[in-house]
């Protein structure tokens, strides 16, 4: 607004953003008429985004000046300048609460699940093995058995689908299925015997039959026998 005595031309209007976006930008070329008769105001609108999460986080204000320049005709030009303060707002608007709630299958809250057994026997037989088809060779197996066996034929299984024939040491069959990678399978299956004191496994191409490994398992409970223990393409999931 013009409050002097002489007409004055607007030479400049500029409005700068402190703290959350600082630039200065300049809105003379949004008066069309930058002439101001005495008493005659004139104005330009802006529309602005303001983060209030951001701004109540940091607890900063925003402080927007607003600095015009004018002109008079003896040319001794003259400004002035206003700032408006826009403060943070209350950080509960913004607040935000994120809970993990960490159950097993069955319910039970993680916490309270007790850490099972990492080794299957301890000098007694074991009745049950489940397994994780890997599809690795025998150079795979991390085990802390002496009479382990492994060997592979034509190049290993290579991660492809199998079919696995596991016998036990009184060479009755115990398994026999066609297994995908990753499966975890259960050997003896419920129709068939007990483990006895060791078992042998073949893994064949399931398209073939040809055989890509064999393996054996002391299961006597004479040698460790660990979760997670490897043989070749065999992982130990579970024991009983």
């Amino acid at each position: 607004k013009n409050i002097g005595t002489n007409a004055m031309e607007i030479t400049e209007l500029s409005r700068t953003n402190d703290v959350m976006t600082p630039a200065t930008v300049s809105y003379l070329g949004e008066i069309s008429d930058k002439t101001l008769e005495v008493q005659e105001s004139t104005s330009f609108d802006e529309m602005d985004l303001y983060d209030i999460c951001d701004a109540s986080d940091k607890k900063v204000s925003e402080i927007t000046t607003l600095e015009g320049k004018a002109d008079p005709p003896e040319e001794k030009s003259c400004e002035d300048d206003t700032s408006y303060i826009l403060e943070p707002p209350a950080s509960i608007g913004c607040e935000v609460r994120v809970d993990i709630t960490c159950k097993d299958e069955k319910g039970t809250n993680c916490d309270e699940i007790e850490t099972p057994e990492l080794q299957c026997g301890d000098g007694d037989e074991i009745d049950v093995l489940s397994f994780r088809y890997t599809g690795l060779g025998c150079m795979a197996s991390a085990n802390a058995q002496d009479s382990d066996e492994c060997k592979d034929f034509n190049g290993g299984p290579f991660f492809e689908d199998s079919r696995i024939v596991c016998i036990n040491s009184e060479m009755e069959k115990v398994f026999d299925s066609a297994v995908s990678l990753d499966e975890v399978f259960t050997v003896p299956t419920k129709d068939n015997g007990d483990l006895a004191d060791s078992i042998m496994c073949d893994i064949l191409n399931a398209s073939d039959g040809s055989k890509k490994q064999s393996l054996k398992i002391v299961t006597s409970g004479e040698e460790a026998l660990y979760l997670k223990d490897e043989y070749g393409s065999l992982e130990v999931e579970s024991c009983n």
